[in-house]
């Protein structure tokens, strides 16, 4: 299964300061309200949609070099039904990724926009064994790729803060063998607020806080134990992998724990 995409994002009213061009900027954005979306429509004109319940990820823009990509990326979604020879299928509960360190994009100082290209990491727990397909399944980026626009709104010419919304679209193809091929048209309205993210007032947070909020707390260990127990090259610092050793285990719940109840701010 291989999915094409490409972000295009448009900036709209912004000028940037001096000081907001001299290095890469962070805007780290979540959606925790479940307005984004999934659908897919597998030909028959009747879009699946599928809620996404949580969304965040960390925006990185530089104006200075005019490069884009995403640092960090994590959605939540609902199941989705998979049309097959054999019946529809569910994925089961879904969670969207980055493959670590593969985003790479521009960023257009004068129009202020950005596009970014990625290869996703798609973890499900249905059983999808009867399309051939285990979790997690990489869906890769190509030069080919469909565009995905959006735009930043609300917020001040240093990018402090404000709304961000994305609307992107691909094609992948779901493929059976034997000339049995299911061409899926795939759609993701994702809404959210952003926070221009400089670090912590105080040192001690760098690692084990994974929500970059500047304090360790039950969020983070939350997060650390969703991911316990992964492991490999797709497992990202901020999934919980404190010490960088590709997988998520005692020793990382131990660093976290040592530092519980730190406050940064």
């Amino acid at each position: 299964m291989r999915l094409f995409k490409t972000a295009l994002v448009g900036v709209a009213g912004l000028a940037l300061t001096s000081a907001a061009t001299a290095a890469e900027i962070s805007l780290e954005g979540r959606d925790p309200q479940g307005l984004s979306t999934f659908s897919l429509d597998f030909g028959d004109g009747v879009p699946r949609v599928s809620e996404i319940s949580y969304t965040e990820f960390d925006l990185r823009v530089d104006p200075d070099t005019g490069t884009a990509r995403m640092a960090h990326y994590h959605q939540t979604a609902a199941p989705l039904e998979l049309p097959s020879p054999f019946g529809p299928i569910s994925t089961g509960n879904l969670i969207i990724e980055i493959v670590p360190g593969s985003s790479t994009g521009t960023f257009d100082p004068e129009t202020n926009t950005f596009a970014t290209n990625e290869d996703y990491v798609i973890y499900f727990d249905g059983d999808l064994s009867a399309l051939g397909l285990t979790s997690p399944v990489v869906l890769a980026a190509a030069d080919s790729a469909p565009t995905s626009a959006g735009g930043v709104s609300n917020t001040d010419a240093g990018l402090s803060s404000g709304d961000l919304a994305i609307a992107w679209s691909g094609v992948y193809n779901l493929d059976f063998g034997g000339g049995q091929v299911f061409p899926l048209n795939y759609n993701c309205d994702v809404s959210a607020s952003f926070v221009r993210y400089d670090g912590c007032s105080t040192t001690g947070c760098e690692t084990a806080d994974l929500n970059r909020d500047c304090a360790i707390d039950l969020a983070d260990v939350s997060g650390l134990l969703a991911n316990y127990g992964r492991s490999g090259s797709l497992v990202a610092p901020r999934s919980g992998d404190l010490d960088g050793d590709q997988d998520v285990d005692l020793a990382d719940l131990a660093g976290m724990l040592a530092s519980f109840a730190v406050n940064c701010n």
